[in-house]
């Protein structure tokens, strides 16, 4: 697992794993459907216009193939999207430790980002016709968050497991150990077992 040389060395990992092949790489099928439309709409249109030559008197091409190229960016963006998903999705890892989650990504190298214990608000668990069919889903650990103000305003997603095994299994996993390593960051000594009252003491993830 890649991530073994970020965890700390006194760091335990309690569950690892990566999201669904298949459908992390396919993504939302109906981005395939708007791009199917709209390469249909603009090779019809490009028919309907074929024998159509500029005022100047140039051949239909010299303007039009330009024009057609910018205008299917859409269509170049959603098969370009799958294209770079296949490329990374080995280098997709996640992690829950007894401190915090870890995600692994990127395409020429590896980036490492991860999330405080703490940090985990309004955790749930989302699935989708397709992930129930395959005993998956995604399970959120922050909310979506906006930000800037009226036309300028976008949503930034929030933390997410994708398309992994045993949501549910997973989703009680994460929020009892949140819940017991947040309460004894909080609270250190009433919380510490008799053997071991020092701030060093050992998860026990039962």
């Amino acid at each position: 697992m890649m991530l073994d040389r970020m965890i700390d060395a006194d760091e335990r990992v309690l569950w690892s794993g990566r999201p669904h092949a298949l459908l992390h790489i396919v993504g939302n099928p109906l981005a395939y459907l708007v791009a199917i439309i709209w390469l249909l709409f603009d090779l019809s249109l490009f028919g309907t216009l074929r024998g159509v030559e500029t005022f100047a008197g140039d051949p239909f091409m010299a303007i039009s193939a330009p024009f057609m190229l910018v205008h299917l960016m859409p269509v170049w963006y959603v098969f370009g999207s799958l294209i770079y998903r296949a490329v990374t999705w080995h280098r997709i890892e996640y992690a829950l430790t007894d401190r915090r989650v870890y995600h692994s990504s990127g395409i020429f190298g590896t980036d490492v980002s991860s999330l405080e214990l703490r940090e985990i608000s309004n955790l749930a668990v989302n699935v989708n016709p397709v992930e129930n069919l395959l005993g998956l889903g995604t399970i959120r650990l922050t909310p979506d968050t906006g930000t800037g103000s009226g036309r300028r305003r976008r949503t930034v997603a929030g933390y997410r497991l994708k398309h992994i095994k045993d949501p549910y299994e997973l989703y009680n996993r994460i929020k009892k150990v949140s819940l017991d390593v947040s309460t004894d960051q909080l609270y250190p000594n009433a919380y510490r077992p008799d053997e071991n009252p020092g701030y060093r003491t050992r998860y026990k993830d039962k």
